[in-house]
């Protein structure tokens, strides 16, 4: 969509049997870390870190059902999910 390459894919166990023909790096999560470089290690670690967010986003700020058509309605509705994540934050400290 942007025009530019993709060189990482973030991606779980069953990507891995997906028919994907491209050039970039796979990376699936809940195999081992044997033969990856110190960044991937790292990028697998935060990825691990964002997906409980991701959940909680899905279950509690109306992530998962989106009312908006196509890719810009798909891009506004997670915005304003993490959005309304920020400001309930915001809101608990004061």
């Amino acid at each position: 969509m942007t025009g530019v390459p993709i060189r990482e894919i973030s991606a779980d166990t069953h990507y891995a049997k997906s028919d994907y023909k491209g050039d970039a790096k796979i990376l699936i999560h809940g195999t081992s870390n044997a033969g990856l470089r110190g960044c991937e290690k790292r990028c697998k670690k935060r990825r691990s870190s964002i997906e409980p967010i991701i959940g909680h986003l899905k279950s509690g700020h109306r992530l998962c059902r989106n009312f908006l058509r196509g890719v810009t309605g798909d891009i506004l509705n997670a915005i304003g999910a993490a959005a309304g994540f920020n400001m309930r934050k915001i809101l608990r400290k004061l």
